[in-house]
């Protein structure tokens, strides 16, 4: 008997310990998150901490942020990575605004969404970012705004020359000097994209704008969408290069019937930010040429639809 009472306590003991030491992680985990979020100037409270023993995801209830005068209110945060300021996976569920001065702001949009019916709006964050130390490479892999029952809008972008110790040190300062002002335009300047774009999902939101836009105009939805895709035809028409045809033509789709539309942009060769800048005045500067057409064609663009 003794010989299987012993392996089965050991056992226990084990897993108790095992247990015990996993909870002392995720809380130094935690600790380690809100030092980051203090760091980079949020003050936050949070009302409970639970820890996911099978997944190793922490969730934090009602995170409360405050920044620079505004109050947020997140009911739920799952944080599914993190390792520091630039490698994260979260989602932040619920995200509201109790006070501040831009809470006008939220009020408005809130309204909007109730001016086309919907009776319960929600906003979710979704953040997954990853920094490649070795390379300098920093990838926004997704920063996706999610409005139930709307719509979802999701951003990404991979960048180089991206200094992950100099951003950690200008994000730890709760104010700047003006020499690290221009210090942070001059590496900002010198950060090199590599690719941007983004991506839309549609519920139901699509049809109900177009209704919006097209009463405020004194037209049908089917004669709106109508006058959008003969602007489009004539740009089409318009256009030399394949690919922004493509695009344009995925859009005139997407306006119809289409449920998801994704956009990416790439450099022909990758460009600093600075040169962007300048290419860009210098197109505006262009008198019967068109500046869009100019910067189109240092960029490819890619599209796709359903």
């Amino acid at each position: 008997m003794k010989r299987i009472i012993i392996p089965v306590v050991l056992i226990i003991g084990i897993i108790i310990i095992g247990i015990f030491a996993f909870d002392k992680y995720m809380e130094r985990k935690v600790k380690k998150i809100i030092d980051d979020f203090a760091k980079s100037g949020e003050d936050i409270q949070y009302e409970d901490v639970d820890f996911s023993l099978i997944d190793r995801n922490i969730r934090i209830k009602k995170l409360f942020i405050h920044n620079e005068g505004d109050t947020f209110l997140v009911e739920e945060v799952i944080v599914y990575r993190y390792e520091d300021l630039f490698n994260f996976v979260i989602l932040m569920k619920d995200l509201k605004m109790v006070e501040g001065p831009r809470k006008e702001q939220y009020i408005k949009a809130l309204n909007f969404f109730k001016e086309l019916d919907y009776k319960d709006t929600r906003f979710d964050l979704y953040i997954d970012m990853e920094v490649n130390k070795k390379e300098n490479k920093a990838s926004i892999k997704s920063f996706k705004l999610i409005v139930h029952p709307a719509f979802s809008l999701e951003f990404f972008a991979d960048i180089g020359n991206f200094d992950p110790s100099f951003w950690k040190k200008i994000f730890g300062k709760k104010e700047l000097t003006e020499e690290e002002v221009i210090e942070a335009m001059s590496e900002f300047g010198s950060l090199k994209l590599f690719r941007i774009g983004f991506s839309y999902e549609n519920r139901d939101f699509r049809d109900r704008f177009i209704k919006y836009l097209a009463k405020d105009e004194g037209l049908t939805p089917e004669e709106f969408k109508a006058k959008i895709k003969k602007s489009l035809d004539e740009t089409i028409s318009k256009t030399d290069s394949p690919s922004h045809r493509k695009v344009l033509s995925d859009i005139k789709y997407f306006i119809e019937k289409g449920k998801f539309i994704k956009i990416s942009i790439e450099p022909v060769k990758p460009m600093k930010f600075q040169d962007i800048a300048l290419y860009t005045a210098f197109a505006l500067e262009q008198g019967k040429r068109n500046p869009g057409t100019t910067l189109l064609n240092l960029f490819k663009v890619e599209s796709e639809v359903f």
